[in-house]
């Protein structure tokens, strides 16, 4: 990763994170909680004040990933709005550039995501495949012979708005029976609000799991499950082979083994291999930079 150099900032749904590599290694980094109902102006001063921190200047790389829609223009867009507020025609593109007086690429989160593990993770060599983030959201990317598929309108990969059996109520995004509504940690959230009225985060959740919990192991599962129903959509509509996931919920222990076994279910065809993301939290902030 020597050609990873440069001050990456990575804002999400739950953090944003700033980040500075030299020749692929992480030589600074610092993260803030991302206040979902914030507007982009709000997000965009954290954002300066961070990038103070890792001392960013003009002869830098900048590279900066955001949940939500980022069309060929540079514009950010909120899909869901229950997880991003106020976000809508933002030009995110212009207002970094005339800030930093510097050239700046601007990216969806899972597509920077899915480029990493592209060059430098389990997507190597992998002519068709996925990457899933399951976090505060639901996002993806597929990947062809090394190239993430995107569209004018930023629309291209976002996965999680794609309709399931597993789901049947309104999402932020308007669409009815969406994957993030059941996969997505305010989905896991949620489940165990209406299940144990306790405001637990996914981690919480996520834990509770872990330890033995059966309330907790069965939301975890519907997530899961809901994740495996779209990596057999996806293998139907890209003949994809892999599905990469990462993010925080994600990530998790034992999670990806859960996919795999409600895959493996599935008719042979549309069975796919299930892999941790190799670059875990730093695939978003390494992408960013490469792309």
């Amino acid at each position: 990763m020597s050609d990873v150099t440069g001050v990456a900032i990575d804002l999400g749904g739950t953090k944003i994170a700033v980040a500075r590599y030299i020749g692929g290694e992480l030589i600074d980094h610092y993260q803030v909680k991302t206040e979902s109902g914030a507007g982009a102006e709000s997000q965009i001063t954290t954002i300066l004040a961070l990038l103070k921190k890792v001392q960013c200047n003009s002869s830098d790389r900048v590279g900066v990933a955001v949940s939500g829609r980022v069309d060929s223009e540079g514009c950010w867009h909120a899909i869901n709005t229950n997880t991003l507020n106020g976000i809508e025609q933002v030009e995110l593109k212009k207002i970094f550039e005339k800030r930093l007086k510097q050239p700046v690429n601007i990216v969806n989160d899972a597509v920077s995501a899915g480029l990493a593990e592209a060059v430098y993770g389990a997507g190597r060599d992998i002519p068709a495949f996925a990457y899933i983030t399951v976090s505060t959201g639901v996002g993806g990317v597929c990947v062809l012979n090394g190239k993430p598929i995107v569209s004018d309108n930023g629309l291209a990969g976002h996965v999680g708005f794609m309709t399931i059996t597993h789901s049947t109520e309104l999402c932020g995004s308007g669409r009815i029976g969406t994957v993030e509504n059941v996969a997505s940690g305010r989905a896991i959230e949620r489940q165990a609000q209406l299940l144990k009225g306790n405001d637990y985060t996914a981690k919480d959740i996520v834990e509770f799991h872990l330890a033995g919990n059966d309330w907790a192991t069965q939301i975890v599962e519907n997530s899961a499950a809901a994740i495996a129903e779209l990596c057999g959509n996806l293998a139907a509509a890209i003949g994809i082979s892999i599905v990469v996931v990462g993010g925080g919920v994600g990530l998790s222990k034992g999670y990806c083994k859960i996919i795999q076994a409600f895959i493996d279910t599935e008719p042979k065809l549309f069975r796919v291999r299930v892999e941790r993301a190799q670059l875990e939290a730093q695939s978003v902030l390494i992408g960013a930079l490469i792309g």
